[in-house]
């Protein structure tokens, strides 16, 4: 069993995304991540491919996934695999993500 406390939580800055942190909780084996993420409001999340799903569960704030739609606390979102995006946080927003198989930055 693992519980990773709320005080436990270690935010890290990430590579080419101004704005964003992760905190990894989780590496598979086929490259995947279960992290929770914080982008700033206003801050892009570069453009990614993933090579098998991402679902996300948005917990704070509101931000724009791509093709006009916006995802809100509370919400669930599943990326295919190959679905090329980028995100903009319109809030602060922090939210949940299991990237099944990796990803890489386009």
């Amino acid at each position: 069993m693992k519980v990773l406390t709320v005080d436990e939580r270690k935010f890290d800055a990430v590579e080419n995304s101004e704005g964003m942190e992760l905190c990894l909780i989780r590496e598979y084996e086929n490259n995947g991540i279960a992290a929770l993420v914080k982008v700033k409001q206003g801050a892009k999340v570069p453009s990614h491919n993933h090579f098998g799903d991402e679902e996300s569960y948005i917990i704070e704030g509101k931000i724009d996934i791509g093709s006009g739609k916006v995802a809100q606390a509370g919400d669930y979102v599943l990326m295919e695999k190959d679905e090329n995006h980028e995100l903009i946080a319109l809030e602060d927003t922090l939210f949940f993500v299991t990237i099944h198989k990796g990803f890489e930055w386009t």
